[in-house]
């Protein structure tokens, strides 16, 4: 492996503290603390990836709190709306914030097309789209922030 590629391995691994650690504290805790939670969450993982995490420099930690979110009611709604994080912003730890932002922009767009050929008026359109875009964000925004669950997550194919 060259360096190159083992500082991305060391700095991907390093990010995993800030997944795992709690949002509202891990701008508070100390870098010998992350540098331990660290080494907990990897403790069955390979040697040599254990041996990356545990030779960190501490020194180089820097806590980062990760925020997210919380679904929002229906709203009413006009000519004006909202997409990807505007509405469902989201912690990295389920790795689906951006292609849920494309799905988004890929619904609205259609309903945009059915106004432009007349098909649908725009405020019932955007409703439309407001409506299945928090079907399908909603339900992964908060398994997103289930440490747990995020863990777990197994994609299909």
């Amino acid at each position: 492996m060259s360096k190159q590629q083992s500082d991305r391995v060391i700095l991907g691994v390093c990010s995993l503290a800030f997944i795992l650690s709690d949002f509202g504290t891990a701008q508070f805790v100390q870098k010998q603390e992350l540098h331990q939670l660290m080494k907990d969450a990897v403790k069955t993982w390979g040697p040599d990836l254990r041996g990356l995490v545990e030779r960190v420099d501490v020194s180089t930690i820097a806590p980062h709190a990760i925020r997210r979110v919380k679904p929002t009611a229906p709203w009413q709604t006009t000519r004006v709306t909202v997409l990807g994080d505007a509405i469902h912003a989201m912690p990295p730890s389920f790795g689906a914030g951006a292609n849920t932002a494309l799905r988004d922009a890929a619904t609205l767009a259609e309903k945009l097309i059915a106004v432009h050929r007349s098909e649908q008026k725009l405020v019932d359109a955007i409703a439309q789209y407001e409506d299945t875009m928090r079907g399908y964000a909603y339900p992964i925004l908060e398994m997103s922030s289930d440490h747990e669950v995020a863990n777990r997550y197994q994609p299909t194919t």
